[in-house]
C-alpha cells in the first residue's frame, strides 16, 4: 500500500530527526537527517524487480542511500542479503550485523501427515509478486498434476490474476486452489498436511516459509539461491530456476521416501537452530554491540 508507506515514512521524518539518543527501526523505514539510527534491510527485491513496486524502488535508490550515510549501523537478515547490500551501497562491511529471522517452534509443529492420504497436494505459500515464481510451477505441471493437487495461499493482486489465467489457459483448473489468505490455524494445518512446500522464488532475502514447513515435519522443493542454500543448508531439495531437468529431479527425489525422511530430520534441525528466541539474542548482543551504554533487560520470546 504505497499510501500507507508513504505515511509512515512522513511520520518518521517528522518525528524523529531531533530525537536524542539511538533510533532502531526493524524495517528500512529510517530517518533523513538523523545521526544515530539502525535500519534493517532485508532483500534488495526493489532493486533487482523494479516493476513490482516503483515507489519501492525509488525509495530503495534515492532515499535509502542518504539515510545510511549516517546510520551507524545497517541490520539484515542473512549473509546472502550483507553481500548484496555491501555491493550495491558501498558501506563499510563493520556497518552491517546479520540479525537472522526465525520460526515459533512452539507453534509451528508436526502433526498427523497422512501419507495413504486419497488426494495428496503440494503448497505453496506466498504468491504476491513474479518473484516469487509460482508461475513455473504451474509451467511444469506434468510433473505433479496426475498425482498432487496445488494449494496456492497468499495469491493477490496482479500477479495472481496472471496465475489465475495461466491455470485456465493450461486446462489445470480442477487441480489448483487459490486459497487467498488462511487463519493461522488453518495455514499450520496446510503445512503438516502437505506433501511438501514449494518454495522457487528467484530472489529472497530469507526465506520463513520453508522453515515454517521444516519445523512442520514436511519436506521442501526450494529454489537454488544463495540465502535460501544459506538458511536451508542441504534440507531442502532444489531446484534451478529455469531448468526443466532440475524439476523433473526434484519430483522423482520427492517420491524417495527414505531420501525425503532425511531431508525431514535435517530440516527439523535447521528449524531448531533458527528460532525467534536465539534472533532475539542475535539483535540485543547486536546492539550492544552498536551502542554498548543500552541496558541489557531480561526478556522472553512467546
Amino acid at each position: 500500500n504505497h499510501g500507507a508507506a508513504l505515511k509512515r515514512i512522513i511520520y518518521l521524518w517528522k518525528s524523529f530527526p531531533h530525537v536524542k539518543g539511538l533510533i532502531y527501526t526493524p524495517t528500512h523505514h529510517g530517518v533523513l537527517r538523523s545521526q544515530k539510527q539502525i535500519i534493517t534491510i532485508h532483500d534488495l527485491i526493489p532493486i533487482h524487480y523494479p516493476l513490482q513496486n516503483m515507489f519501492q524502488f525509488l525509495y530503495f535508490k534515492f532515499i535509502i542511500p542518504r539515510i545510511i550515510k549516517d546510520a551507524v549501523a545497517v541490520f539484515t537478515v542473512s549473509k546472502a542479503s550483507k553481500t548484496e547490500i555491501l555491493n550495491y551501497y558501498g558501506i563499510p562491511e563493520s556497518r552491517i550485523c546479520v540479525v537472522p529471522n526465525g520460526v515459533d517452534t512452539k507453534r509451528f509443529i508436526p502433526g498427523n501427515y497422512n501419507k495413504d492420504a486419497i488426494e495428496e497436494y503440494l503448497l505453496v505459500v506466498g504468491a504476491t509478486y513474479p518473484h516469487k515464481n509460482i508461475h513455473e510451477l504451474i509451467q511444469n505441471s506434468e510433473l505433479w498434476r496426475h498425482k498432487y493437487r496445488l494449494k496456492i495461499v497468499g495469491a493477490s493482486g496482479a500477479y495472481s490474476d496472471h496465475l489465475r489465467r495461466l491455470v485456465k489457459k493450461l486446462n489445470l483448473t480442477s487441480f489448483v486452489d487459490f486459497l487467498g489468505f488462511v487463519p493461522d490455524d488453518e495455514l499450520l494445518s496446510l503445512y503438516q498436511g502437505c506433501k511438501a512446500l514449494i518454495y522457487p522464488s528467484l530472489c529472497e532475502g530469507f526465506g520463513i516459509p520453508p522453515l515454517e514447513a521444516m519445523a512442520c515435519g514436511r519436506p521442501v522443493i526450494a529454489s537454488d539461491i544463495p540465502s535460501l542454500r544459506e538458511i536451508g543448508k542441504d534440507a531442502p531439495i532444489y531446484i534451478l530456476p529455469g531448468n526443466s531437468d532440475s524439476w523433473k529431479q526434484a519430483f522423482i527425489e520427492l517420491n524417495d521416501s527414505a531420501l525425503v525422511d532425511s531431508k525431514i530430520v535435517k530440516g527439523h534441525a535447521i528449524a531448531d537452530y533458527y528460532t525467534w528466541q536465539r534472533s532475539g539474542e542475535i539483535l540485543i548482543d547486536s546492539l550492544l554491540k552498536v551502542e554498548p551504554t543500552l541496558q541489557k533487560k531480561s526478556y522472553g520470546c512467546t
